[in-house]
């Protein structure tokens, strides 16, 4: 639906398709008639995979395989993916909202406009091409998850285990 802007998102990778042809979304949920028309149009259907009801330990791995975590959600509660992204050694791409307060370092994240595809399409872009970035916003990261465990109770659940059991064991190697 509209809140979690996945719309802008297909749109974003369509953009981004044009350098990295290979690219792919994977997107844990489903798509709305609205979404799925959008990947009709922009022929986007080998570029996704769609998971549904997935256990925590899939999602781990799953995150564990990715090269980013592009967030566009317009309205959230707590903002759980980035950190879980954060816990598995994964640099994020989120909105500039007020509703991601709970991450303090600017830096362990890119924060771009989420209304426009093409600012998310650059800052994709930016990011699979930038290594020096990439180590920079997981190192940063790494530093706000223990920032975040030390003074909050809400460590727990899928992010503690994604770090302790297995985005521990991928940053160490």
């Amino acid at each position: 639906g509209f809140y979690k802007n996945a719309a802008t998102l297909l749109k974003a990778i369509a953009l981004v398709r044009e350098k990295y042809k290979n690219v792919v979304l994977l997107k844990i949920g489903n798509f709305d008639d609205n979404e799925k028309a959008i990947i009709k149009e922009f022929n986007l259907d080998d570029n996704i995979i769609l998971k549904l009801n997935i256990p925590k330990k899939e999602l781990v791995e799953l995150y564990n395989c990715a090269d980013m975590l592009v967030f566009p959600s317009m309205y959230m509660g707590f903002a759980r993916p980035p950190f879980e992204a954060m816990a598995c050694g994964i640099p994020s791409i989120i909105p500039l909202k007020p509703s991601f307060k709970e991450i303090k370092d600017e830096g362990s994240v890119i924060r771009t406009n989420s209304m426009f595809p093409s600012e998310i399409s650059k800052e994709i872009i930016n990011l699979l091409g930038n290594k020096s970035l990439q180590k920079k916003l997981i190192s940063r990261g790494k530093k706000e998850l223990v920032h975040f465990e030390k003074n909050q109770s809400l460590f727990k659940g899928v992010l503690r285990d994604a770090y302790y059991e297995v985005g521990a064991n991928k940053n160490k190697s």
